[in-house]
């Protein structure tokens, strides 16, 4: 490959990062909270939970799925005085200090969950997050291990888990991993996208179409366009007809997307016209 066109092949590559993230997950991957149901026991052998604290920690998860952490924060905490071994709320108070970038106290309520319940994926999962957050990928791998093994089907465990792999460098494991996700979670964009850019990185040009073809079949149609846009740049050389025709899928699908995926195409957009300026040159 001529040093122009390698310069290009690599500039063009850096647009499935920013999309790898959206449209609503934050890195780490998965960082959401946990609901539950009225059947739900805080913890093995207790007495079913009541009411009107099981209503109080999904309130929670829902307040900080829209950023209200302070409202959230409250009722978490009334939750726990109904039971402080109410796992889900620990864990959610955790999250709520993972927010505010308090990683030391959300690593506490984190350990706290996996002490109530050694059985849940949500402490290990938790600690995983707190790693990432300080940039150790090796021991956020191991806590990620560690929710998978309890729940081998924790898809946000799986992707961050992909994710801290490729920190590593470890491109075929986190590629391995994201297939699986795509068979167990086939109807989130993100695993599509995550795996388009591994196959990408890793050159397996020849997977690439069969990669666009399953999100085809599970993703919306304005959100699989991206991923087919990204696809078109996914080759040994950038060519200017690409380019175009990159341009006019995103920009068609755009008026149809999330916010946040109209975000990212914006980015998509800007990193384009770069491309075309440096193939004119």
């Amino acid at each position: 490959m001529q040093e122009a066109d390698q310069r290009l092949w690599e500039h063009s590559t850096q647009l499935v990062a920013p999309l790898s993230r959206l449209p609503t997950m934050k890195l780490p991957f998965g960082l959401g909270a946990v609901s539950t149901s009225f059947f739900l026991i805080a913890c093995v052998g207790a007495a079913p939970l009541p009411a009107k604290a099981i209503a109080l920690n999904n309130n929670a998860a829902y307040n900080i799925a829209r950023g209200d952490l302070d409202r959230a924060q409250a009722e978490t905490k009334v939750a726990l005085e109904y039971n402080p071994k109410f796992i889900e709320a620990t864990y959610n108070l955790g999250i709520i200090e993972y927010e505010r970038g308090n990683y030391v106290a959300a690593r506490i309520q984190f350990l706290r969950a996996r002490i109530l319940n050694g059985d849940l994926p949500w402490g290990p999962f938790g600690l995983g997050l707190v790693s990432d957050a300080a940039d150790r990928p090796k021991e956020a791998e191991g806590y990620y291990r560690d929710a998978l093994a309890i729940d081998p089907g924790f898809t946000e465990a799986r992707m961050n888990l992909a994710s801290t792999l490729t920190k590593q460098g470890n491109l075929e494991g986190a590629y391995a991993e994201l297939k699986k996700c795509v068979e167990t979670s086939p109807a989130v964009t993100e695993v599509w996208v995550m795996l388009l850019q591994s196959g990408t990185e890793l050159k397996r040009f020849s997977d690439l179409d069969d990669i666009v073809k399953g999100a085809s079949l599970h993703i919306p149609k304005p959100e699989v366009a991206v991923v087919r846009a990204l696809r078109l740049l996914a080759q040994d050389r950038v060519n200017i007809m690409s380019i175009d025709e990159v341009e006019h899928t995103v920009r068609d699908a755009r008026t149809r997307l999330s916010p946040s995926w109209q975000a990212a195409v914006d980015v998509m957009l800007e990193k384009l016209s770069e491309i075309r300026q440096m193939k004119a040159n």
